[in-house]
């Protein structure tokens, strides 16, 4: 789960637990106790361009999904790492398919230790 995350020279705090995108938000470090942090993705808070550009970048890159399993939970697909970054993209009202129409992926170069990158 995503706790923190810095963008633009600001630190932020991701509230929620476990996977559930609609459960937390993100907002400013300091402005609230992250454990108060909850509201709705169409609040103005959500739509930080700095927050949504790092965060969109992050998804970019990122092969995981999210969706409702069987039982109605919802739980990532792919790499674990990744995950944090679909939930809190979704906090903002940003899934994976939505962001795929505008951004072709048109090549990949998958992680390999032995390059470090």
């Amino acid at each position: 789960t995503m706790v923190k995350m810095w963008s633009a020279f600001n630190d932020y705090v991701v509230s929620g637990k476990g996977f559930d995108p609609t459960a937390g938000a993100i907002a400013r470090a300091g402005a609230v106790a992250a454990d108060e942090v909850n509201f709705a993705p169409e609040d103005i808070r959500n739509n930080d361009p700095a927050v949504r550009s790092t965060l969109i970048s992050a998804l970019l890159c990122s092969n995981a999904t999210l969706a409702r399993n069987e039982e109605g939970f919802w739980a990532p697909r792919g790499n674990s790492s990744e995950a944090p970054i679909i939930v809190a993209n979704a906090k903002t009202g940003v899934w994976s398919a939505d962001v795929e129409k505008y951004y072709e992926r048109t090549s990949e170069i998958p992680f390999s230790s032995s390059r470090k990158m």
